[in-house]
């Protein structure tokens, strides 16, 4: 009995110290991966619906990016990035559709065959091709050789150093891009270094065909260059691109003309922005322009500010902005002008990944300038707008 009764014992203590041991907790839910091998992929979509008070018959509201449509839903970007990390040779390849991606690659000036973007930078849907280039914003192959300390070289078309705002929507404070994105340059194409310089600066220097131009409009270069310094919640970022960058080629026949495009365009921006904590953050930009052409010998001038706030957590925050854009000589524009605005956006995040956009801007210049109805044009024009946003992946 002792030899029946022992084991039977032991067998029931066990039983019940395993009963009191807790479960093992679930492993914590790891978000999910988008990668093949070495290559990793995200994408953004992003739509809105926008009301212009002054009810334009061409549907455009005059000087956004990328809120273009007038009284109407559009979609801006649907894209898709594949992006290899250079180790030591990788790429970077975005893709996609929408109004949004038509203007970014409107004003290619080189290539005939794409859409046309006015100086005044309204939209024209008027002409709008399916090329290729329309619908890629950025491919480049880069070399990150070891042993260079960080040293990066990328070629071929790549988003522009200069400004404070970015391409996707999803990266910005507010929807609608300020006039210091809409009148500056959106990419270029050509060859770029990038080096950082001890702990807290990031230098670089590039060597491309112009402004937004994949196909060249000219037989000039312009020279990139760029810097960044960071100090602890504090990012100060200076750009200057100079180069002759009028255009030779004869619209009516798309061919080049000898001693036509000479002059140089200079072209300086340098923002500040700071992270002051998880509630507040702010910028403030300033670009000089200034373009010179030969043989006429004719200088425009534009300069313009911009100070932007975020006030808010990740989830809802209050984005005001406010700039001013002095078009001396209408280079830019196409009117000498004074243009100012204001814009408030309020931003909820529904889930991770999923954000609406509620937003107020205020546009006014001291001439009349913005189109109203089927004729004529006002000194002001007023735009309410709400946006959708979606994006992957989340950010770690």
């Amino acid at each position: 009995m002792k030899k029946i009764f022992l084991p039977s014992i032991t067998l029931l203590a066990a039983c019940a110290a395993l009963a009191q041991t807790p479960a093992p907790a679930p492993a914590p839910s790891e978000p999910p991966k988008f990668e093949i091998g070495p290559i990793k992929m995200s994408g953004t979509v992003d739509g809105y619906y926008s009301f212009n008070n002054n009810h334009p018959a061409s549907r455009i509201n005059t000087q956004h990016n990328f809120d273009v449509s007038a009284n109407s839903f559009d979609l801006n970007f649907a894209k898709m990035r594949l992006e290899m990390a250079p180790d030591p040779v990788g790429f970077l390849f975005d893709f996609g559709f929408g109004t949004g991606m038509e203007v970014f690659s409107a004003s290619e000036p080189g290539n005939p065959n794409v859409a046309t973007f006015a100086r005044t930078n309204v939209y024209s849907n008027s002409v709008v091709s399916n090329t290729f280039l329309n619908h890629v914003a950025q491919v480049y192959l880069s070399v990150k050789p070891k042993g260079w300390g960080g040293v990066q070289m990328d070629f071929g078309k790549f988003y522009t150093a200069a400004g404070a705002e970015l391409t996707e929507t999803y990266l910005n404070w507010n929807y609608s891009r300020a006039l210091l994105y809409t009148n500056g340059p959106f990419y270029h194409f050509g060859a770029r270094f990038t080096a950082p310089i001890g702990s807290h600066f990031t230098g670089g220097v590039q060597l491309v065909n112009g402004w937004n131009n994949v196909f060249d409009n000219n037989s000039g270069k312009t020279l990139g260059l760029t810097s960044a310094v960071t100090f602890g919640k504090v990012v100060w970022a200076t750009n200057y691109y100079v180069g002759p960058e009028n255009s030779a080629i004869d619209p009516a026949t798309a061919n080049f003309i000898n001693g036509a495009g000479k002059g140089m365009r200079n072209y300086f921006d340098t923002n500040v922005t700071v992270t002051a904590n998880d509630m507040f953050a702010f910028y403030g930009n300033y670009a000089y322009g200034r373009n010179n052409i030969q043989p006429a010998n004719t200088t425009s001038e534009w300069h313009a500010f911009a100070l932007a706030g975020k006030i808010g957590g990740r989830k809802l925050y209050f984005a005001p902005r406010w700039e001013i854009y002095n078009d001396v000589n209408g280079f830019i524009t196409g009117t000498p002008q004074k243009i100012k605005e204001f814009t408030g956006t309020l931003n909820y995040e529904f889930v991770p990944g999923i954000m609406t956009k509620f937003e107020y801007r205020r546009d006014w210049s001291d001439v009349a300038y913005f189109p109203t109805g089927s004729v004529g044009a006002k000194k002001n024009q007023d735009t309410a707008l709400i946006g959708l946003v979606m994006y992957f992946p989340l950010p770690k």
